[in-house]
């Protein structure tokens, strides 16, 4: 029986998703109920489809499966740029649920910039975040 060296991914998996259950459990006990609620629209499910593929194609596992579970985090205006963070920086973190949370945040524009845009910026000069 051949030995699998990949054998530490379904426990990463397992804690990023009960993670992410605990944030969006959390989160919708937190929000005070709209009056006027939208219905998710086919066409913001098919940008985040095609999203979290890119991400998991460009071996950012975490932050696909992520996007995938709740994808309101990072979708917060039409004009959305996602900064990734590396699998490694997430998976011997030991962060509560709420940092998480404020740290996706901090790492998704409310612009949509092209990689062209981000290069052109100044080295130091920050971009609005959702946070």
């Amino acid at each position: 029986m051949a030995s699998c060296s990949h054998w530490w991914h379904a426990p990463v998996y397992f804690i990023a998703s009960a993670v992410l259950a605990f944030i969006a459990i959390s989160t919708a006990l937190n929000s005070p109920p709209s009056k006027a609620t939208r219905p998710t629209r086919p066409l913001s499910n098919h940008i985040s489809l095609n999203a979290s593929r890119t991400l998991r194609e460009s071996g950012f596992n975490i932050m696909a499966t992520l996007l995938l579970i709740s994808p309101e985090m990072f979708f917060s205006s039409p004009n959305t740029t996602i900064f990734a963070i590396k699998d490694s920086s997430l998976v011997n973190t030991s962060i509560p649920p709420w940092f998480l949370k404020n740290l996706l945040k901090y790492h998704t524009s409310p612009m949509k910039l092209s990689m062209e845009d981000v290069f052109k910026k100044p080295q130091g000069q920050l971009l609005p975040n959702t946070c």
